[in-house]
Protein backbone atom coordinates (compact mmCIF):
# COMPACT_ATOMS: atom_id res chain seq x y z
CA UNK A 1 0.00 0.00 0.00
CA UNK A 2 2.69 2.63 0.60
CA UNK A 3 4.49 1.55 -2.28
CA UNK A 4 1.50 2.64 -4.31
CA UNK A 5 0.83 5.49 -1.93
CA UNK A 6 4.90 6.61 -3.16
CA UNK A 7 4.16 5.91 -6.63
CA UNK A 8 1.35 7.94 -6.85
CA UNK A 9 2.24 11.06 -5.15
CA UNK A 10 6.25 10.81 -7.88
CA UNK A 11 4.50 9.79 -10.49
CA UNK A 12 3.84 13.26 -11.96
CA UNK A 13 6.23 15.91 -10.62
CA UNK A 14 3.85 19.11 -11.51
CA UNK A 15 1.13 18.02 -9.27
CA UNK A 16 3.29 16.62 -6.85
CA UNK A 17 5.44 20.54 -6.86
CA UNK A 18 2.07 22.36 -7.22
CA UNK A 19 0.73 20.70 -3.95
CA UNK A 20 3.75 20.69 -1.62
CA UNK A 21 3.66 24.64 -2.42
CA UNK A 22 0.22 24.86 -2.12
CA UNK A 23 0.76 23.09 1.51
CA UNK A 24 3.95 25.01 2.64
CA UNK A 25 1.87 28.16 1.71
CA UNK A 26 -0.73 27.34 4.14
CA UNK A 27 1.79 26.40 6.58
CA UNK A 28 3.11 29.67 6.37
CA UNK A 29 -0.14 31.80 5.94
CA UNK A 30 -0.78 29.79 9.55
CA UNK A 31 2.48 30.99 11.25
CA UNK A 32 1.58 34.68 10.17
CA UNK A 33 -2.01 34.39 11.76
CA UNK A 34 -0.10 33.13 15.13
CA UNK A 35 2.05 35.68 15.29
CA UNK A 36 -0.32 38.27 15.12
CA UNK A 37 -1.96 36.41 17.51
CA UNK A 38 0.58 36.73 19.70
CA UNK A 39 1.21 40.53 18.84
CA UNK A 40 -2.44 41.50 19.47
CA UNK A 41 -2.96 39.83 22.59
CA UNK A 42 0.63 41.19 24.34
CA UNK A 43 -0.65 44.92 23.05
CA UNK A 44 -3.50 45.03 24.36
CA UNK A 45 -2.37 43.23 27.53
CA UNK A 46 0.09 45.60 27.78
CA UNK A 47 -1.25 48.30 29.68
CA UNK A 48 -2.82 46.67 32.04
CA UNK A 49 0.19 44.45 32.83
CA UNK A 50 2.95 47.70 33.59
CA UNK A 51 0.44 49.32 35.85
CA UNK A 52 1.30 47.00 39.19
CA UNK A 53 -2.31 47.59 39.71
CA UNK A 54 -3.52 44.58 42.05
CA UNK A 55 -7.42 45.41 41.17
CA UNK A 56 -8.57 46.85 38.50
CA UNK A 57 -12.98 48.00 38.62
CA UNK A 58 -14.47 48.14 35.83
CA UNK A 59 -18.37 48.80 34.55
CA UNK A 60 -20.24 45.77 33.99
CA UNK A 61 -19.90 44.70 30.12
CA UNK A 62 -16.89 46.54 29.59
CA UNK A 63 -15.33 44.12 27.25
CA UNK A 64 -12.18 46.19 26.39
CA UNK A 65 -9.70 48.56 28.40
CA UNK A 66 -9.86 51.04 25.76
CA UNK A 67 -13.70 51.05 25.82
CA UNK A 68 -14.05 52.08 29.10
CA UNK A 69 -15.48 54.44 30.51
CA UNK A 70 -15.32 57.10 33.58
CA UNK A 71 -16.94 56.64 36.53
CA UNK A 72 -19.04 59.05 38.69
CA UNK A 73 -17.33 60.75 41.04
CA UNK A 74 -19.53 58.35 43.70
CA UNK A 75 -18.66 55.58 42.70
CA UNK A 76 -14.79 56.68 42.36
CA UNK A 77 -15.22 58.32 45.89
CA UNK A 78 -16.76 54.19 47.17
CA UNK A 79 -13.64 52.48 45.50
CA UNK A 80 -11.47 54.93 47.42
CA UNK A 81 -12.92 54.32 50.96
CA UNK A 82 -12.69 50.73 50.37
CA UNK A 83 -10.62 49.14 53.05
CA UNK A 84 -7.26 47.75 52.63
CA UNK A 85 -6.24 49.46 49.38
CA UNK A 86 -3.74 52.05 49.41
CA UNK A 87 -4.51 54.34 46.46
CA UNK A 88 -7.19 55.09 43.44
CA UNK A 89 -6.57 56.23 40.35
CA UNK A 90 -9.59 57.11 37.45
CA UNK A 91 -7.60 57.24 34.33
CA UNK A 92 -9.53 59.49 31.50
CA UNK A 93 -10.42 58.17 28.22
CA UNK A 94 -10.41 60.73 25.07
CA UNK A 95 -11.40 59.95 22.04
CA UNK A 96 -11.02 62.94 19.06
CA UNK A 97 -11.16 63.45 15.69
CA UNK A 98 -9.20 65.12 13.43
CA UNK A 99 -9.45 66.78 10.26
CA UNK A 100 -6.24 66.89 8.76
CA UNK A 101 -7.62 68.85 5.52
CA UNK A 102 -8.29 72.10 7.47
CA UNK A 103 -6.39 75.12 7.34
Amino acid sequence: MGLLARRNLFHDKVRFAVTLTGIVFALVLIIIQFGLFLGFTTTTSNNIDHSNADLWVVFHGVGYFDTGRNFSERKFYQVLSTPGKAKAKQPIYSHSISDHNSA
